[in-house]
Order: structure tokens, then C-alpha cells, then sequence
């Protein structure tokens, strides 16, 4: 679907809607810089389609400015039916936008295979504690934006890519993967990526912590000391309420993103070599060149709070395989809009 749109202060008049596959009845309200965009999506039973929104400030010539400041039946996962909405601030979004007119499309495409991804914002954040060796110094770390799993990697998912379940606790479809090494998380990334012709990797350590406690947060530390809240039971499976197991992945509250699991359950995987952290601000740090042990996040059902909160680190050798260790992915920017 595109339309055109005018900017006026801040409002948008859409005119001229073009109707795409999948995709009809397309309307919309205004509430000042808030725009609602109901659609219709029309497709087989138990299809799924990838809804993204983007502008195009040539005339139509190309659409190659993602519209990121949305919510609602948009990103991954979106199923067919009629009266879907989109929620556009477009004041979120003025920084990409200098005409005041805009072509505006809306694009569903199917999928196959695929994981309910939140998008995580560019910004900065401090990374660290004082309060814990391996944690220290705190340091400000820019972040580009990504997109990261909404809930660890579950049994089912490994099950269909890998077409086995090496898990220890079995018979629990939605319940985290683990018992998988980091090279056995690469095997199942290359798997997928070759299904989906993406480019899936595991988060960085950086990307890990600032999804972890809530994107965008330049000024001060962590809201929370656990992944969205101060409360460890409203959002993690630890240690005194985990009854010595895992449990499935959206049973707990998730943090500010929408992100469930990042506290506990399991410990996730880190694409980075474990090492010092320094006291300079950074941008979108690797970690270290090389290493003898991976990073691993978050804690699980059988560590006591300190290990779950959001700056806690943790590391494994890389061949190590145990029931308290799975993982989630991430899918950059660029990866998400170029692959086709």
C-alpha cells in the first residue's frame, strides 16, 4: 500500500492509496503527531507475513527510508485478518523526513522461517557496574539500532531448523532451548540464515545489555536492576521460584521493549569473546579480539538474583554445553531491510 502524504506542523493529509498484495481497505485517522493506520490482510490459513512501513522522499522512485517509530500489527509475525493497526509517531521519526511530501508504503511480505523480533532503537547508555569486578568500570557505549528475539530461542524453533532437541528439560515446545555450546549455535544460525536468506547472528555483549535494560537511556544508569523491574519475580525464573527448572519463555512480565526472559531462565549466549571492560565511551563495541570463553547473560533458574540483573557477567568455554544455557538472536538494520 502507498500514499502520499503532506506535512503541515506536524499533520498529515493522505491522499492517492495504492493497494498491494495481501494487503486492502486501507484508512486512517489523526490525533496530532499520532497516526492510525487500520489495513486488511488477506492470505492462507496459518501464513505470516513480515509488515514493515517505508517513505520515499523521490516521488516514488524508491522506498528506502523505514518508517521505525511504530507499533502495533507491524514487524514480524503479523497474521492475516481484517482491521489491523499501525501506530505512527511521526514525531519519532522527523529526523528522516525533510519534504513535505512523502510517499508512504506499507509492505507485507511472507515468511517462512522466522522468530517475533522487537526493534531496539540507536542511542547510548552506561554499560557496567561498580559494584562488581567483572563488571567494572561503567563506560557510556553507543549502540546502532537492531532488531533482538522478543524471547529466547525455544525447543520448538531448534526443532525445526536442526530437526532434533538436545535439551535437558524435554517435552516443553515453548520452553528455551539449551544444552547447546556456542559452535552448536552457530550450526542452527547458518541453518537459518539459508533459510531465510538473512543474516542472524547472536548479540554482541553491548547490544545484549542495552536491549536488556530497555534501550535508550543516555543519562543515568538502569532503570531496573533486573530486566524491567526491580522485582526479580515479576520477570525472571531464578533460583527461589524456578522449582530447579526452565519454564516457558513469555511466562514472566516482560521489560520496557516489550522483551521477555532477559533475567533468568536461561544464560544466553554473547557473540563476544569475554575480556576487560575499559573506562573510554565506545561505540558499538565487539569485545575482546580473542578470548578462551564466550559471554553469557542473564542468569538462570538456578542462579540467585545477583546473577540475573541486567549488568551481571558471566562466560563459558565456548564447547560447554549445560541445562542452563540457550540463547536469542539478532537481526541489524541494514540485514532486515537489504535481504530479500
Amino acid at each position: 500500500m502507498r500514499s502520499k502524504l503532506f506535512f503541515l506542523s506536524l499533520f498529515l493529509f493522505f491522499t492517492n492509496f495504492l493497494y498491494s498484495q495481501s494487503i486492502d481497505n486501507v484508512r486512517f485517522t489523526q490525533n496530532d503527531t499520532l497516526v492510525y493506520i487500520y489495513y486488511d490482510l488477506h492470505a492462507e490459513a496459518n501464513t505470516t507475513f513480515e509488515v514493515s512501513l517505508f517513505c520515499s522522499l523521490n516521488s516514488g522512485e524508491t522506498f528506502d527510508i523505514p518508517v521505525k517509530a511504530t507499533q502495533g500489527d507491524v514487524g514480524f509475525r503479523i497474521k492475516a485478518g481484517n482491521n489491523k493497526k499501525i501506530i505512527w509517531n511521526v514525531f519519532a521519526d522527523l529526523d528522516k523526513i525533510n519534504s513535505e511530501q512523502v510517499i508512504f508504503e506499507v509492505k507485507a511480505r511472507g515468511e517462512t522461517s522466522h522468530f517475533p523480533m522487537v526493534w531496539v532503537a540507536s542511542g547510548s547508555f552506561w554499560m557496567g557496574s561498580s559494584k562488581n569486578e567483572n563488571s567494572s568500570p561503567v563506560h557510556k557505549v553507543s549502540i546502532k539500532g537492531f532488531y533482538i528475539s522478543k524471547y529466547e530461542i525455544t525447543q520448538a524453533e531448534w526443532q525445526q531448523i536442526m530437526g532434533s532437541n538436545p535439551a535437558h528439560f524435554k517435552n516443553c515446545p515453548n520452553c528455551p532451548i539449551e544444552n547447546v555450546n556456542w559452535y552448536d549455535v552457530q550450526e542452527f544460525i547458518s541453518q537459518i540464515n539459508i533459510k531465510t536468506a538473512k543474516n542472524y547472528r547472536l548479540p554482541t555483549e553491548a547490544e545484549w545489555e542495552y536491549a536488556a535494560q530497555g534501550g535508550n537511556n543516555t543519562n543515568r544508569y538502569a532503570d531496573f536492576f533486573y530486566a524491567g523491574s526491580n522485582r526479580i519475580k515479576e520477570v525472571a525464573w531464578f533460583a527461589n521460584n524456578a522449582q530447579l527448572k526452565t519454564h516457558a519463555v513469555d511466562s514472566k512480565k516482560p521489560n520496557q521493549l516489550g522483551i521477555y526472559g532477559m533475567s533468568g531462565n536461561v544464560w544466553e549466549w554473547c557473540n563476544d569473546w569475554f575480556g576487560a571492560y575499559h573506562a573510554h565511551n565506545q561505540e558499538n563495541p565487539r569485545g575482546a579480539i580473542t578470548g578462551s570463553w564466550r559471554v553469557v547473560r542473564g542468569g538462570s533458574f538456578q542462579d540467585y538474583s545477583n546473577y540475573c540483573r541486567v549488568s551481571t557477567r558471566y562466560f563459558y568455554k565456548p564447547n560447554f554445553k549445560s541445562k542452563d544455557g540457550g540463547f536469542r538472536l539478532v537481526l541489524t538494520e541494514n540485514n532486515f531491510l537489504n535481504k530479500k
